[in-house]
């Protein structure tokens, strides 16, 4: 059978991650396992439906976190509350995808308190249509470096999530690259492997590029949706080697998260359904659990 390109693609970062492995997997037995989340945006109607139920199902998959996406149910209001059913349920709080408005102004002083009661170490600014022009990305970059001295000394620290199109090239190398070498160190990069592979761009690159700079990662499976049609958006079932990538994030002494998202969901099946399959392939690659 005639292979695409993106088979090819595929079969060239597979092969690259191969070489790696041995070393970086030598490098992760002292660096230790990451945790594993959810982004619970993944099952956004189901913790609409019912906040409570929906994350204790989640907590007996055997994860150890949640990150959240702005809905915090009936303790919008009640950071220590929400942390006290948390911590009873076994969860902890892996970080929160916040706006660059939640971030600003009269807004950052509680923004920061609610997150500071929470436990959140991470607040990651999911999306800034800026973050991909050329005219503007420079005010995202402004704008993180500001956050990050602003939290010195908070035990939070900002972050940058990518999509697709912080990939596309600029300046000689793309987008995210120059956030990257732009921000100050503090400034949490949050990979989405599902949008670089989407993008087709190698992750392994991203990761050694930027060590201790990624300290949650989304582990997403994009290759079921356009123009990926062939292989099935679930994690364990979609051909990647994702224990490559998670290998590579431990010898680059950073990855402390993984988080997993699903968007796609295959079959007629669930969201909450197409999730638990996505935790189970990541606990099987990652610790065997």
């Amino acid at each position: 059978m005639q292979k695409t390109v993106f088979q090819i693609l595929v079969a060239t970062i597979l092969w690259s991650w191969g070489v790696m492995a041995h070393s970086a997997s030598v490098a992760q037995e002292t660096a230790g396992e990451a945790k594993i989340s959810v982004q619970l945006y993944s099952v956004r109607q189901d913790l609409a439906n019912d906040f409570n139920g929906t994350i204790t199902t989640l907590s007996q998959w055997g994860i150890d976190g949640v990150e959240f996406a702005g809905d915090f149910g009936p303790y919008s209001n009640d950071p220590l509350g929400l942390k006290s059913f948390l911590n009873g349920v076994g969860l902890a709080v892996s970080g929160a995808h916040v706006s660059f408005n939640a971030l600003k102004g009269d807004a950052f002083s509680k923004t920061v308190d609610f997150h500071t009661q929470l436990g959140t170490p991470y607040l990651i600014i999911p999306w800034d249509e800026r973050a991909f022009s050329a005219t503007q990305v420079s005010e995202v970059v402004s704008d993180l470096n500001h956050i990050a001295k602003q939290l010195q000394g908070s035990g939070i620290q900002v972050g940058f999530h990518n999509h697709s199109q912080e990939l596309a090239p600029y300046n000689g190398s793309t987008f995210w690259d120059y956030i990257a070498k732009n921000t100050h160190e503090d400034v949490v990069l949050q990979l989405d492997v599902g949008w670089v592979i989407h993008a087709q761009k190698d992750p392994l690159k991203f990761i050694t590029n930027y060590p201790s700079r990624i300290k949650t990662s989304h582990f997403k499976s994009e290759l079921g949706s356009e123009p990926h049609t062939a292989l099935s958006p679930l994690i364990g079932k979609d051909g990647v080697d994702w224990r490559a990538i998670a290998d590579a994030g431990f010898s680059a002494n950073q990855l402390s998260w993984i988080v997993v998202e699903q968007e796609v969901y295959p079959n007629g099946m669930s969201p909450m359904a197409s999730l638990a399959v996505s935790v189970a392939g990541t606990k099987q690659m990652l610790t065997g659990r």
